[in-house]
C-alpha cells in the first residue's frame, strides 16, 4: 500500500495525472489486498508444514497484488498520451512540441536522476559481490558431519 501511494503520487506531480485516476487505482489494490489477503499469504504456510497446494495457492494470490499498481501507471501514461495530442494533434510536430512542456522536461530529469542512483546502487552490489570476504582474518569454522561422527561411534 505504501509503495501504491508513493507511486500515485509521483504519477501526479511529474506526469501531472488526475487524482481521480490514482485514486481509483488506489482503491482496486485495497480492494484486492483486503480480499485475497489471507490466501496471498498462503505460499509462505508451505514452509511452516502446510499442505503442498498453499504454494500454488498463495503464489497466485500474491501476483495479483502488483496488477493495480501497474495499471495506474499505464492509466496515466495514457492520459498522458491524450494531454500531448491535444497540444497539436496526432502530428510529429506535435510529438516533439510535446516533450518541450515542463511537466514532460521535469519528468525526463527525474527519470534520469533514478536511472543514475539505480546504476549507481547496482555497481556497489556488484563491487560488494566480488570483494565479499576478500579481507576476512578469522580462520573458518570447521562444521561437524553427523554421518562420519555416527559412523566413528560404531
Amino acid at each position: 500500500m505504501l509503495v501504491g501511494c508513493i507511486m500515485a503520487w509521483g504519477l501526479m506531480k511529474t506526469l501531472g495525472a488526475r487524482r481521480r485516476i490514482v485514486t481509483t487505482w488506489l482503491y482496486i489494490e485495497v480492494a484486492l489486498m483486503f480480499g485475497s489477503g489471507i490466501l496471498g499469504l498462503g505460499h509462505h504456510y508451505f514452509w511452516i508444514g502446510t499442505p503442498e497446494y498453499w504454494l500454488g495457492l498463495g503464489g497466485f494470490f500474491s501476483a495479483l497484488e502488483p496488477i493495480p499498481l501497474v495499471a495506474m501507471v499505464v492509466h496515466a501514461g495514457y492520459e498522458q498520451a491524450f494531454v500531448e495530442r491535444a497540444v497539436g494533434g496526432s502530428t510529429w510536430g506535435a510529438f516533439f512540441d510535446g516533450q518541450t512542456r515542463p511537466w514532460f522536461v521535469q519528468s525526463m530529469q527525474w527519470r534520469m536522476i533514478f536511472g543514475v542512483v539505480m546504476t549507481a546502487g547496482l555497481a556497489i552490489l556488484f563491487w560488494d559481490l566480488l570483494t565479499i570476504g576478500r579481507d576476512e582474518t578469522r580462520p573458518a569454522k570447521q562444521v561437524p558431519d553427523p554421518e562420519s561422527e555416527s559412523a566413528a561411534a560404531a
